[in-house]
């Protein structure tokens, strides 16, 4: 019978405390599911960021001087090259235009009915566009235009170009020619995508009469390319010179809008931010949680006033009784109410006291002596509980303040640098004057310094980003073969001036696609190339090479550089580290770009790792599963 009422008294107590239990896990479970229900919608509807006005107007006014530089550049070589033949002279004159113009892709000039005269490209890459109808349109414009020069950005070719056509006039003054630029319009998507870097928006280039969008940035992840104005409406916008307006989306996000002219353009600047309010459906949450807040608090009140009935009363008066049995009194009887292990607890405990009391003094001693021993070391834990939770918060602060000053630091040097590095660069361009090469040599090492640090400052930020889990991502079907042939080819002028030998090997035909961000793998991978060809010494060979396993892509990156030390190969992906023989070969870094990249390559679902000997070389091997059911 005694096994019997010992199980019915458990039972009971689970009862009375375990039910309660569950329904104060279950409202807590409910609080944070409504709670990240909120501040999601409160993220996903609010803006907070720039006002739509103010990037309109800084952006048009960036894209404005950088192509009224670009436009006063290409009419000096135009005005440099005013025959319809051309000598050695000339040819050696644009290819150093090219050199020393980064974002010019290639240059060639056409007769006065649209015939080519010469051409002369950066890269093993030709313009296309150039060779079919695109050159007619260049060529109509100038004859439109006939004493100015005539822009068209191409959207459909990858990457998207800029096209400057400039006429060359002979010596009467009648057009002879004309020569058209191709420019790497990856500027201009640089120029509009830094207002999205801390901010949801999105930033569009739209042709004035057509509406058509002709390069767009957006990190407004949830609103749908495809909502907001029609072409129609864009048109009538622009014709009315209504530069605000706004829209709502189907999920009842409110975006407003603004858009400005770029000068020297056809094009306007068109931007769009959220609201900075929340949601129908945020306020709905927000309702939701608020009320199941309320009824957490009453069901935790009425949690413990059973808790302190059902528990802590008992356990008082055990405890009580528990201090006169440790003074060696045992008279003190127990008395508890409830119908649970507690009231067994205490009979037994009133009959210990009963039988101790009649025991000699060394059980007495004895016990008191355990009693003591475990006052002892429930203290001494309880301590070093405190003590370890106090240093675990201190952790968490520094880290936190940390994390909060680097952000905080590089978001404020960011702006300001690149000022500067814009700056140097009109002045190098002389742009406002001309310089001497002794200047432009101190200019030079200022501009690439200042390059340096906007580096790192953009290094600091991504690995704030990652660590945070604010690193986006928009994955779409890209083919990893074209993107590291476009890196290569980008390398190749780089690794042939160091004398590396650089080498792509794939397999030839169709190959299937991967799901990526194209900017933030192509960014991680050409890191790899690049340090390769870096730490390679001229003479050396660096060969990328791509196969396909499987439904996995596998590649690797060697080089016959200087290796990486055996004792510092298990720090190589962690940040801020660079390898003793690394620093000397190349003094400069920051040591984050690794880190960075092993992260992307994660997030795409792949892995990295590497195999290395000091004064060998290094070889990355990299792997990245296809895109099922989706080929070139």
């Amino acid at each position: 019978m005694a096994e019997v009422t010992d199980v019915i008294g458990t039972k009971k107590l689970q009862v009375q405390l375990g039910i309660p239990f569950f329904i104060l896990m279950g409202f807590v479970v409910g609080v944070l599911v409504f709670g990240t229900l909120y501040f999601g919608s409160k993220l996903g509807g609010g803006g907070g960021g720039q006002n739509p006005q103010e990037i309109a107007k800084e952006g048009s006014g960036a894209i404005s001087s950088y192509i009224v530089q670009k436009i006063s550049t290409l009419s000096a070589l135009a005005e440099d090259s005013q025959s319809s033949s051309f000598d050695t002279s000339d040819e050696k004159a644009l290819r150093e235009a090219l050199s020393t113009n980064r974002d010019i892709l290639a240059i060639a000039f056409f007769d006065d009915v649209g015939r080519e005269i010469f051409e002369l490209h950066k890269s093993r890459i030709v313009d296309e566009a150039l060779k079919g109808g695109l050159r007619g349109d260049l060529y109509l414009g100038i004859l439109k235009g006939r004493s100015r020069s005539y822009l068209l950005l191409s959207s459909n070719t990858t990457p998207a170009s800029l096209y400057i056509a400039v006429p060359v006039r002979d010596d009467s003054e009648e057009l002879s020619s004309f020569m058209v630029a191709t420019l790497d319009a990856s500027h201009l998507s640089d120029v509009i995508s830094i207002f999205g870097s801390d901010n949801p928006v999105k930033v569009q280039i739209v042709d004035s009469k057509s509406a058509n969008v002709l390069l767009s940035r957006s990190s407004l992840t949830n609103v749908k390319a495809t909502e907001g104005p029609t072409i129609e409406e864009t048109q009538r916008l622009f014709e009315s010179n209504k530069k605000e307006f706004g829209y709502e989306t189907d999920s009842g996000v409110t975006v407003v809008s603004a858009w400005e002219p770029i000068e020297e353009t056809n094009w306007n600047l068109v931007a769009h931010t959220l609201s900075g309010r929340l949601t129908k459906f945020g306020v709905a949450v927000f309702t939701g949680g608020t009320i199941v807040i309320i009824l957490f608090a009453a069901i935790s009140f009425l949690f413990i006033s059973i808790l302190n009935v059902k528990l802590i009363q008992p356990l008082k008066k055990i405890e009580k009784a528990m201090h006169y049995y440790r003074t060696g009194d045992y008279s003190e009887e127990i008395k508890v109410d409830t119908k649970n292990e507690l009231a067994n607890i205490a009979g037994l405990l009133n009959n210990m006291a009963r039988n101790v009391e009649n025991n000699t003094s060394e059980r007495v001693s004895q016990l008191k002596k355990v009693l003591d021993r475990q006052n002892t070391d429930t203290r001494l834990l309880i301590e070093k509980d405190v003590e370890l939770r106090e240093k675990s918060q201190k952790l968490k602060e520094l880290d936190s303040a940390k994390s909060m000053f680097v952000s905080v630091a590089a978001h404020q040097m960011r702006t300001p640098l690149a000022a500067v590095k814009w700056a140097i660069k009109l002045v190098m361009d002389g742009d406002v004057g001309p310089v001497n090469v002794e200047q432009i040599e101190y200019l030079n090492k200022g501009y690439e310094s200042t390059t340096r640090m906007i580096n790192l400052i953009n290094d600091l930020l991504n690995v704030d980003k990652i660590e945070s889990d604010k690193f986006t991502y928009e994955f779409k079907p890209e083919s990893l073969t074209e993107m590291l042939q476009g890196i290569v080819d980008d390398l190749t002028p780089i690794s042939s001036e160091k004398g590396v030998h650089l080498v792509f090997e794939h397999e030839k035909g169709k190959q299937p696609n991967i799901s990526a961000d194209k900017v933030k793998l192509t960014n991680a991978l050409q890191n790899l190339i690049d340090n390769a060809i870096k730490y390679t010494i001229g003479g050396g060979d660096v060969t990328v090479k791509l196969v396909l396993e499987k439904e996995i892509y596998k590649l690797s990156i060697s080089d016959t550089g200087i290796g990486i030390p055996i004792s510092e190969q298990s720090k190589v992906f962690g940040k801020f580290f660079r390898a003793k023989n690394a620093v000397r070969q190349q003094t400069d870094g920051s040591g984050l770009g690794l880190f960075i990249v092993k992260k992307i390559i994660e997030k795409h679902g792949g892995t990295a790792v590497f195999e290395s000997k000091e004064k060998k070389g290094t070889t990355f091997f990299i792997e990245i599963p296809i895109l099922k059911n989706n080929t070139n």
